[in-house]
């Protein structure tokens, strides 16, 4: 990685901190400024951004610049030989809510959980054990779509 690059990828770096900081930085010389009412503020502003924040997250995204990916649940990705069809996505009125329910049980970005809905009929999930199967198919038919359990997974 060249100099110059390297400046560069600090400085958005430090430019994507510096708000949350500022805010905490004006916390604490608030809360120790003197006047009761800028106490309570300060104290109040440098409390709830300390507590609100999950600083994993935070740290994650200052370093790469990117949200990290949304997580799947481990009850969710059992192993096994079953899988989840998308038979039809709904009405249209309710496609919002399939890609949230797809993006939630597939780990998946918004751009792939909108395509996939849009192929359907498709395997959404494959190699997980009945259990998460159902608990999938589940999520994704009270998002409004139709979804089936497959034995075997795609051939």
């Amino acid at each position: 990685m060249t100099t110059q690059r390297r400046v560069r990828r600090i400085s958005s770096a430090v430019g994507r901190a510096l708000p949350r900081i500022g805010v905490l930085a004006l916390g604490a010389v608030l809360t120790w400024s003197g006047s009761a009412v800028l106490i309570g503020l300060g104290g109040l502003m440098f409390f709830a951004i300390l507590f609100a924040t999950d600083w994993d997250r935070w740290a994650h995204y200052v370093g790469t610049g990117m949200k990290p990916q949304p997580t799947i649940a481990a009850e969710l990705t059992e192993p096994g030989s079953f899988g989840v069809e998308l038979q039809a996505p709904g009405p249209d009125a309710r496609s919002l809510h399939v890609i949230a329910a797809l993006r939630q049980s597939t780990g998946m970005s918004l751009d792939e959980a909108r395509t996939l809905m849009r192929s359907a009929p498709v395997t959404v999930v494959d190699q997980v054990s009945e259990e998460s199967a159902r608990k999938v198919r589940d999520l994704v038919e009270r998002a409004g779509a139709s979804a089936s359990v497959v034995t075997g997974g795609p051939a």
